[in-house]
């Protein structure tokens, strides 16, 4: 099974943005994204609008389509920002909506898979449904509440794990010092 080529596809790692090729369809390193957790999705304004016309979304990220890159970017509360700053910071900020979506009202496969840098993004292998986005809004408005909520919720859990409120406590703290800072 090792010389088997979907074995060699499955394995290897892909940048979407190089001329090498598309991203491969779940590749090894990729993880189940938790369907508890809201996901977010910066979206063109046009592009949104193109969308409630066709039923449905299919944009990947700025400037290219599902059938290019073979998903949807999406980002968790705590991404938005660099995802922001750097593919759509030269926009009009009216140009550019957040789009709140709930990842178990999806129909295609979700996965995160690692960015050439391991950090993981959460990618959406299908078009979005209209119906499993929540809600449509500014990234300004709702970017610190968003990550706060987020960065709480994962300090509660981390510090569950650690079976210590004393550790939720300090993860907290160290998370509400990061957010001043920003």
């Amino acid at each position: 099974f090792l010389q088997d080529p979907g074995f060699e596809r499955l394995m290897q790692r892909a940048d979407p943005w190089s001329e090498a090729g598309l991203q491969p369809q779940f590749p090894a390193d990729a993880i189940p994204v938790p369907l508890d957790q809201p996901l977010f999705h910066l979206a063109m304004a046009t592009d949104w609008q193109q969308a409630q016309a066709a039923g449905s979304y299919r944009i990947s990220t700025r400037g290219m389509d599902l059938e290019q890159v073979g998903f949807i970017h999406c980002s968790w509360p705590e991404q938005l920002a660099d995802t922001h700053r750097r593919f759509y910071a030269d926009l009009d900020p009216d140009a550019v909506l957040l789009l709140d979506i709930n990842p178990a009202q999806l129909d295609a496969p979700l996965r995160a898979d690692a960015s050439p840098t391991g950090e993981l993004f959460p990618h959406l292998y299908g078009p979005l449904p209209l119906q499993a986005v929540t809600r449509v809004g500014s990234l300004n408005q709702a970017e610190e509440t968003k990550v706060r909520q987020a960065s709480q919720t994962r300090a509660r859990r981390l510090g569950e794990m650690s079976g210590s409120q004393h550790g939720i406590n300090d993860i907290e703290k160290v998370l509400s010092g990061l957010m001043s800072t920003t």
